[in-house]
């Protein structure tokens, strides 16, 4: 039984929705508040997160320095706010590409069957033989570090996973009595596919969509972590963590638990999302 979905359901009902799932409503809205931060940084930030200040460095939390400082006597709640853009919009940008790409190839593929589904399954069974990371961080390495290039690597990395559940759910879609019926009366494949196959295999790739972001996420930090993520002085969770952990465990724990705190919580928030829009999607609740 395929996935159904209707938009009336998605676009209808928020405070509803909210009440029936609170969880998900409120780590949404924990969700929206660090979007928020990230894009008006400049606004909140206290001081700027490149700007050294060695005189301070490695100060402890205090009411001037709610983070404490680095070893540059950079503000680390500055650098926080700051690095929460790069792996928010690594997440979101990766996601929806790859939710795009990885969709359109599993429909392709199921509708085209034959040797072009042959094909295309082999193709994205030898990518799978990677591991996410792996793939991501051999595109990254030969890209070179950047924003652009650990987007890329890892919108790669996720497309094959995304591609085998919408084949999955177009193969169960297009076995229906209605599409068999709608290719009876002569309907194009383009109709076909964009009127029947489209809206009722996107359900299950929404819904894993969330897992996709919280992998995204924490490979953006392992990358970072790795130094072949976002090139320095920017600030990023995982750089952050890296610095931190140089030397630092004891002596400036802040360095650390600020960073790896803000990255617990965005994962756990999309994590819970994730629950949420599982049960709201889910036909069978």
């Amino acid at each position: 039984m395929p996935y159904l979905i209707r938009a009336s359901r998605i676009a209808t009902r928020p405070a509803r929705a909210a009440r029936r799932y609170p969880v998900g409503a409120a780590a949404l809205t924990a969700l929206v508040a660090m979007g928020l931060a990230a894009v008006f940084a400049e606004q909140l930030a206290p001081f700027d997160p490149l700007s050294h200040d060695e005189a301070n460095a490695l100060l402890a939390p205090s009411a001037e320095h709610l983070f404490g400082t680095d070893r540059f006597g950079r503000d680390v709640f500055s650098r926080v706010l700051y690095g929460a853009r790069i792996s928010l919009m690594v997440g979101l940008v990766s996601v929806l590409v790859g939710t795009v790409i990885g969709t359109t190839i599993g429909i392709i593929s199921a509708y085209a069957s034959g040797v072009a589904d042959l094909v295309i399954q082999r193709f994205i069974d030898a990518l799978m033989a990677f591991p996410h990371l792996l793939m991501a961080l051999l595109l990254v390495v030969v890209l070179e570090p950047s924003p652009v290039s650990v987007i890329i690597g890892i919108t790669v990395a996720f497309v094959p996973q995304v591609a085998r559940i919408a084949r999955a759910q177009a193969l169960s879609v297009k076995a229906e009595s209605y599409v068999m019926a709608a290719k009876s009366l002569g309907g194009s494949p383009t109709r076909i596919v964009g009127r029947y196959v489209l809206p009722n295999s996107i359900t299950p790739v929404v819904i894993h969509a969330t897992g996709f972001m919280e992998g995204a996420v924490l490979t953006e930090a392992a990358l970072s972590f790795l130094g072949l993520g976002v090139p320095p002085p920017d600030p990023s969770w995982g750089r952050m963590l890296k610095e931190g952990s140089e030397g630092f465990l004891e002596a400036a724990p802040w360095l650390t638990i600020f960073p790896g705190l803000a990255l617990t919580v965005l994962v756990f928030c999309v994590a819970l999302i994730g629950d949420g829009v599982r049960d709201f999607l889910d036909p069978r609740q």
